[in-house]
């Protein structure tokens, strides 16, 4: 079976999953604890109906130890984003098992602007925070889209393959779920400020034995 790379994780107290798509395989939640102190972790699911705990979502994992929590029944299949709660910092990775390809998914950036090109599929934005957000989005190749999230809410929205442009009034995290047989879900990274490159000058005797 077809498996991804999946990328460096930070030990964080909280992470956001703006896409877990359920419906396409298994949903296995991986917690890795690299601290000297237990953590108590915490999932809820953020969907349609807001914010609400996950059943069987709650782990108590030892210091230096990793456990798995299948959350494919709890979830029931539904396409969520997914906010994880930790006493202390940990890290955490979910698989998607198809029947033919493994997907790994880190956790995306909350963030009030968010911007990246993406294929085909369906975007979700998710509000992980206790207020309603009300968010813009920009597509290179589409209309512009307006709407407001509830605290815990998510919103869905068919995309072409293009750039994506995300603002928001409150921290948000997105993600696109890709068209296509196989699985892929592409995070949206927060828009950084690009800085001009300093001009360096390096000592022409640098490398050169004495």
């Amino acid at each position: 079976p077809g498996q991804e790379q999946a990328a460096p994780v930070e030990a964080s107290t909280s992470a956001r999953f703006g896409v877990v798509p359920s419906d396409q395989g298994k949903v296995r939640l991986l917690v890795s604890n690299p601290s000297d102190d237990r953590a108590e972790v915490r999932v809820d699911a953020l969907g349609e109906r807001g914010r609400f705990s996950v059943p069987d979502g709650t782990a108590s994992v030892e210091p230096g130890t990793t456990v798995m929590l299948d959350l494919s029944t709890p979830l029931e299949g539904q396409h969520v984003g997914l906010a994880i709660h930790s006493s202390v910092p940990i890290m955490s990775m979910i698989a998607i098992e198809g029947d033919k390809d493994v997907a790994w998914l880190t956790p995306g950036t909350s963030a009030t602007h968010l911007r990246e090109a993406v294929p085909a599929g369906k975007l979700r934005v998710v509000n992980p925070g206790t207020a309603a957000t009300t968010i813009r989005v920009k597509h290179s190749q589409t209309e512009e889209y307006t709407a407001e999230i509830p605290a815990g809410g998510v919103q869905d929205l068919d995309v072409k393959a293009g750039t994506i442009d995300i603002r928001s009034r409150g921290p948000v995290a997105a993600a696109v779920a890709a068209k296509g047989s196989g699985l892929a879900v592409i995070r949206l990274r927060p828009e950084s400020v690009q800085k001009a490159p300093r001009p360096v000058q390096l000592d022409p005797q640098l490398g050169q034995g004495g």
